[in-house]
């Protein structure tokens, strides 16, 4: 049966409060949203996002795409009962420009909507210890050893930090008897001196009380990793 819209005249077979889909948008907004801020961390790139910091494995703008998405997806909030909807979007350093669309009863209703975005540089807590200079674990290196090995610990410690946020390297000490290495995590550290067990070298492990925290003893570990001549 052929219907027409009270506001605009418009032929349609479906109709929202006696309105076709596109003034019913117009006349009534159906959902709530806020504007958007996103945390960034400075040093590693990982965002803020639902409580917790998270790197995305994706170039800069991607992983502010993906981020965005999954704000806008948490932030959307609709007022009124609604059977499915779609949203796209395109922003740049201080706007978004929302496009979504809402389906009731087989009709679309078309919503823009521009939002304010902030973009926070930061630091995440991980990084704020890096340049604290905190360490779990020493990495001696010793012996016959090639100097590029800093930088294959490096990489390997970068690949690592995807899943441990302190798998880094807060200070390199060039010593006589070889380089100290001091590791933000205890178990990169050991995973380090495994790969390098692999590669011919001898380890040691010993650990020192360092302190206590929540009535547990906090030990660091200093891991001796000596290449032989051979």
């Amino acid at each position: 049966m052929r219907k027409f819209c009270a506001l605009c005249g418009k032929i349609t077979e479906k109709l929202l409060n006696n309105l076709c889909g596109e003034c019913f948008s117009k006349e009534k907004e159906i959902f709530k949203i806020s504007d958007i801020n996103i945390k960034i961390c400075k040093d590693c790139g990982k965002i803020f996002r639902r409580g917790k910091w998270i790197f995305y494995d994706f170039d800069f703008e991607s992983a502010i795409n993906a981020a965005l998405h999954e704000e806008l997806s948490d932030k959307i909030k609709f007022i009124e009962p609604i059977d499915t909807y779609t949203f796209s979007y395109t922003f740049d350093s201080n706007f978004i420009k929302l496009i979504l669309k809402v389906y009731i009863n087989d009709i679309e209703l078309r919503y823009e909507k521009d939002l304010n975005l902030k973009i926070n540089i930061t630091y995440c807590p991980d990084c704020i210890k890096k340049r604290g200079k905190y360490y779990e674990a020493i990495l001696q290196i010793r012996g016959a050893f090639d100097r590029n090995i800093v930088k294959f610990i490096e990489e390997k410690l970068n690949e690592m930090r995807i899943y441990d946020g302190k798998a880094f390297i807060s200070q390199i000490k060039e010593l006589k008897e070889g380089i100290d290495l001091y590791i933000g995590s205890r178990n990169a550290g050991r995973k380090i001196a495994r790969m390098l067990k692999k590669m011919g070298a001898k380890i040691s492990e010993s650990k020192k009380l360092y302190g206590r925290r929540d009535g547990k003893e906090i030990y660091r570990y200093t891991i001796c990793i000596r290449f032989v001549e051979r």
